[in-house]
């Protein structure tokens, strides 16, 4: 292949659009896919019709007299044009004539601008239009029925029209047409009816195009020339001719470019890549030939252009891929002979495909490899291939040779065939592998050696991990148990401060009682904080997000400050840019972070000073907390260390701030658990500033819906009256607590045995038994105690039908919310962290009595639940206490006959005490078993008495009543009336 004078190609540019036109100005247009490209002969410039559907591909450029650029879209639906005074392209409208009657009906085929500046259009179905831009007036030359494929104008200024039915010469001064045909007959006429394209030669002649030929035409006589072209690949249409200053006839064919003369006939040219479609072709006044294909367009000097081999390779596949640019794998060059040299790798298959370069009329062509035992390839006048399998290291010849008629084979050409062998062949190679596995037996050793040790080192790692580990666990460990044994202290000391300010009347104790009670939520606060480093570092720490909204929380754990600010003179102030939206965030994560900055802020501001707190969400669902303070600030060398653990800026004994060191700790690390940022500045003498910045999900419910956060400080609530909840011993519902401390348990009878009776239990084990045998209106129960813990008590009783319907009350020291999600899954009602507020403890108490009393009732009486009761409510629980009813009336039903048939037989066959029978039945009927006895046998009596099957006396004696008048006074009692008003 000869070396061109340029390659022009545009990265993401696919020229495709099968034209190239030069304008008026010297510019070279290349129709494509991303748009028409301009090139000034340095560089390219891209347009591109912003109206145009995506979809579409530019074709069909032609430059008119007056400097523009007609072309139009692959759907030819549109037509538009590049305006050189506004450098860009314009859009015919829709509007116009043109386009709406015909371009958007049928689809413009070609376009071509004659010489007087009249756009001529080809079309399907409507054949030929006439355009003139300048007057907007369209007109239809041909009649309908009539594709128009391609135009060309003669020196007369004639139109040469390939349509669907011949070629048709159109003379515009006239309005003549003239018809070329197809006659079976003449040898001399077109080869059929479908000419894809025309041209014009030097000397006058048409040039037809159609699939694998070119007919000339000669318009004085109307004889055709026919010549034939060998398609790779089959059945190429010849779409673009061209004429140098010579007089030779240019055209392009699938993969190849021929030139033809009548002097020398066909002639291949080897201009374009293999594999590659030659899609557009033109001659400028250079005499250069200009070739496009799908990523290049290449220039030649048709002056120093020399034909090729008389045969040589159409395209090569290498394992079934195309040849179409040089890789690292395989090449296909020419040497300065001009010899075609292809390169590919030792056991690849090549496949050749070929075609002469002139009709096989006169001369007959083989090409054969040498070394191979096939016949090579006889070629006639269609394309041919061969392909070897396989192919070994060395270099080979595929020889093409000719004869004319039966003389002898002379060589015209060949391809040389190089098959690199893979370097792993070579003797070098063969000697690199011998040392590398030397190398790698001698390192491998080496390796063994190595791992041998590590793994010795690795063994006392895992020993000393483990020894770590173990150290954490009881770490972990001691710091739960401690937590435990401080929070069951604490609780007494809160409830006792608590009784002392509600009963004490003298004025000078108060103070005092209030002091007790910070200093012991200050302790508990502190507590909380151990307990969860310790848990951070142990990996149990996590994040549970609930709905909320934060502005509003800081809001609230700003006005616990109020009176600690109040105290020191200190001017607490708050903004905010609240939304009133809700969030998904950690409520008690975010509790810490506030009320420890704002504790640090309150602590280290002298009195007289300011903290300022400022809360906002921005745009990106941040929350965003700012607290300044103008306190005593940090040294510059000591602001880095500030949330190490257990840091002190002031570390000496006589500091005048207290502090453990952990509450700044215990910010960043749970600022960092929920992906948020906090940063510190601050200046000694003037101040600190801490800056949070937290992560938020925006949550999908109403505005407005966040729950307020809860504190842990002494709630107002009113005390319970015990003179008017003193009821008889008898009446007040029982109370079993279970409590393993017994100063607790002992504060905890005393406080409910004035309202309630009460009876009390050391460890699970007793607890169990005690409520198996009396059967308590409520069981008040801690969790770690010992012999069965809170949880196996729960689920004991719960699983037992003589006590599942009693309500539950865990008090704990487990405070973390996945130990409340336990306690409520094994069955409990209520879980409370200690330390506890008694008053809230009566509360909850009298209110759990209360919804569990209405609900038994409900199911003893077979009355629809309302929603407030299976809201609060399990409905496993309903279902058992039902199928328990349900068991006691079928074991009554089965004895009803029996008049002695009493509450100690009852008791027996539903395997209950008697007392345990009472207070089960009691509890789901609110009536004695003797009643219920009662009530089952009215209710089958009154069913027989609708039957109709017996009468009075006889259904007396059938549900177990000797006496007529005691059933008929017990039947009037129940119903209100007679049970001869109820015989059928």
């Amino acid at each position: 292949m000869p070396k061109p004078l340029q390659v022009i190609s545009v990265k993401g540019h696919f020229f495709g659009g099968s034209d190239i036109t030069k304008d008026r100005s010297g510019h070279y247009w290349f129709a494509g896919r991303k748009g028409m490209c301009r090139y000034d002969g340095k560089q390219t410039q891209i347009f591109k019709d912003p109206l145009a559907d995506k979809e579409e591909f530019y074709t069909k450029a032609r430059a008119s007299s007056d400097g523009k650029v007609w072309f139009k879209t692959s759907l030819g639906f549109s037509l538009s044009y590049f305006d050189p005074k506004l450098q860009k392209i314009v859009r015919i409208a829709d509007s116009a004539l043109v386009i709406k009657k015909y371009l958007s009906k049928h689809g413009c085929n070609f376009l071509y601008p004659d010489q007087k500046g009249i756009l001529w259009i080809g079309l399907n179905e409507v054949g030929l239009l006439r355009f003139d831009p300048a007057l907007d007036n369209v007109a239809q030359v041909t009649p309908n029925k009539i594709n128009v494929n391609g135009i060309v104008e003669d020196a007369d200024h004639n139109l040469w029209l390939a349509t669907n039915q011949g070629v048709q010469k159109y003379t515009p001064s006239t309005g003549k047409f003239t018809v070329f045909l197809h006659d079976p007959l003449n040898g001399e006429s077109l080869s059929n009816n479908q000419p894809m394209s025309v041209g014009l030669r030097q000397n006058g002649d048409i040039l037809v195009g159609f699939s694998n030929q070119v007919n000339v035409l000669t318009p004085s006589t109307g004889k055709v020339k026919h010549i034939l072209l060998h398609s790779v690949p089959e059945n190429n249409r010849v779409v673009n001719f061209a004429t140098d200053r010579e007089g030779n006839d240019y055209f392009t064919h699938g993969y190849l470019v021929y030139r033809y003369n009548d002097r020398e006939g066909l002639l291949r040219m080897d201009l374009t890549p293999t594999g590659r479609f030659a899609f557009a072709m033109m001659i400028d006044s250079q005499n250069r030939l200009w070739v496009g294909n799908a990523k290049y367009v290449r220039v030649y000097d048709l002056n120093q252009t020399q034909r090729t081999q008389l045969f040589h390779p159409i395209f090569l596949t290498v394992n079934g891929s195309v040849i179409k640019d040089n890789t690292e794998n395989y090449s296909y060059v020419r040497d300065e002979k001009g010899i075609p040299i292809v390169t590919l790798q030792e056991g690849d298959n090549l496949t050749i495909y070929s075609a002469p370069a002139a009709p096989a009329k006169l001369y007959e062509y083989k090409q054969l490899l040498d070394g191979a035992s096939d016949n090579g390839l006889t070629f006639s006048t269609m394309a041919n291939r061969v392909t070897y399998n396989q192919m070994e290291a060395g270099t080979f010849k595929f020889t093409t040779t000719q004869r004319v008629s039966a003389n002898e084979w002379k060589e015209v050409g060949y391809l040389k065939i190089i098959v690199i062998k893979p370097f792993w062949k070579e003797w070098w190679a063969i000697l690199f592998y011998l040392v590398v596995g030397f190398l790698v037996l001698y390192l491998g050793f080496k390796e063994w050696q190595k791992r041998r040790k590590l793994r010795k080192e690795l063994r006392q790692r895992q020993q000393e991990t483990e020894v770590l580990k173990r150290v954490d666990e009881m770490k972990t460990h001691f710091f739960s148990n401690l937590t435990h044994e401080l929070r069951t202290p604490l609780t007494l000391i809160l409830n006792a401060a608590e009784q002392l300010e509600a009963t004490n009347a003298n004025a000078s104790a108060a103070p005092r009682i209030k002091s007790i009670q910070q200093n012991s939520h200050q302790l508990l606060r502190l507590i909380n904080e151990m307990l969860d480093l310790t848990k951070k570092d142990a990996g149990k720490l996590e994040v549970f997000e609930t709905i909320g909204n934060p502005i509003q929380q800081t809001a609230q754990i700003l006005g616990a400050f109020e009176s600690m600010a109040g105290k020191k003179k200190l001017s607490l102030t708050f903004s905010a840019d609240d939304s009133g939206l809700a969030y998904f965030y950690d409520h008690d994560k975010l509790e810490k972070i506030v009320y420890n900055l704002l504790s640090n802020a309150i602590k280290f501001t002298p009195e007289g000073g300011k903290v300022a707190v400022n809360a906002q969400i921005l745009s990106q669902q941040v929350f965003l907390l700012k607290v300044n303070d103008t306190g005593i600030g940090v040294a510059p060398e000591k602001l880095p260390h500030i949330f190490e653990r257990f840091y002190q800026a002031d570390a000496s004994f006589t500091r005048q701030y207290a502090g453990t060191g952990i509450g700044l700790a215990l910010v960043k690390e749970l600022v960092e658990m929920m992906g948020g940022t906090i940063k510190a500045e601050s200046i000694l003498a003037l101040g600190s500033s801490f800056v949070v910045e937290l992560p938020l999900k925006e949550s999908t419910a109403a505005q407005g819906t966040a729950a307020p956060v809860s504190f842990e400080f002494t709630p107002s609530v009113s005390h319970v009256n015990e003179a008017s909840e003193a009821r008889n011993p008898s009446d007040k519902p029982l109370i079993l607590v279970i409590e393993d401390n017994e100063e607790l348990r002992h504060f905890l009878v005393e406080s409910l045995q004035t309202t309630y009776q009460v009876k009390a239990a050391s460890d699970g084990q007793e607890g169990i038994a005690i409520a198996l045998e009396s059967l308590p209106d409520v069981l008040i129960t801690d969790v770690m105690m010992p012999l069965a813990d809170g949880y196996e008590v729960i689920q004991t009783l719960k699983n037992d039908e003589r006590t599942s319907h009693i309500p539950m009350i865990v008090l704990s020291a487990k405070s973390s919310f996945d130990s409340k999600l336990k306690g409520l899954a094994f069955g409990a009602d209520e879980y409370m962290s200690k330390p506890f507020s008694l008053s809230e403890l009566l509360i909850r108490v009298k209110n759990t009595i209360a919804i569990r009393q209405k609900l038994l009732l409900k199911i003893g009486t077979s009355t629809p639940l309302t929603p407030e009761l299976t809201a609060s409510i399990p409905p496993i629980l309903v279902e058992k206490e039902q199928l328990f009813l349900q068991k006691i009336r079928n074991i009554i039903l089965q004895n009803l006959a029996e008049e002695s048939f009493e509450i100690e037989t009852l008791a027996q066959k539903a395997n209950l005490s008697r007392s345990q029978l009472y207070r089960k039945i009691q509890a789901l009927t609110q009536q004695t078993p003797s009643q219920f006895i009662h009530q089952v046998r009215l209710e089958r009596a009154n069913e027989l008495l609708k039957e109709g099957n017996l009468n009075v006396t006889q259904v007396a004696y059938e549900v177990g009543y000797s006496s007529q008048s005691y059933f008929s006074k017990m039947y009037q009692e129940y119903y209100g009336y007679s049970p001869k008003k109820d015989k059928v």
